[in-house]
């Protein structure tokens, strides 16, 4: 018979590293997957704000057009309950573009929030006259 002595540690060496290769593997999938999830919450976050400036955009062309139309950019805006979060309004004079009516543009929706990373999302919309 063979000697054995010192297998048994080689096996639970090997064992112990195995296990840390795979544990690793999975710390750093969650980690990943928590990363994406925060991204997305994000953007989300972003999506509801730029949905909102939006809506209050469209209800002040209803029922203030003249006001609307007076096309006053705004920056780095902030919004209760949007804490992080700023945006910019822009207006691109489209009456070139227009049939119909007398004038047109186009409105520049810029949300922007800190994260890992400075990020912004931009949203446009056509308004008519």
């Amino acid at each position: 018979m063979r000697n054995n002595r010192g297998q048994g540690i080689v096996e639970l060496i090997f064992a112990v590293g195995v296990i840390v290769l795979v544990l690793g593997g999975v710390v750093t999938l969650m980690l990943r997957s928590m990363g994406a999830r925060t991204v997305g919450f994000d953007r989300k976050k972003a999506t509801r704000l730029a949905s909102i400036v939006m809506e209050n955009l469209i209800e002040e062309k209803e029922n203030d057009p003249e006001t609307f139309w007076l096309l006053s950019p705004v920056s780095d805006e902030e919004m209760d309950g949007f804490d992080g979060y700023v945006y910019s309004v822009g207006f691109t004079d489209r009456s070139g573009e227009c049939t119909g009516v007398d004038s047109c543009t186009q409105v520049i929706l810029e949300v922007g929030w800190s994260g890992s990373r400075d990020q912004f999302l931009q949203f446009n919309r056509f308004f008519a006259k």
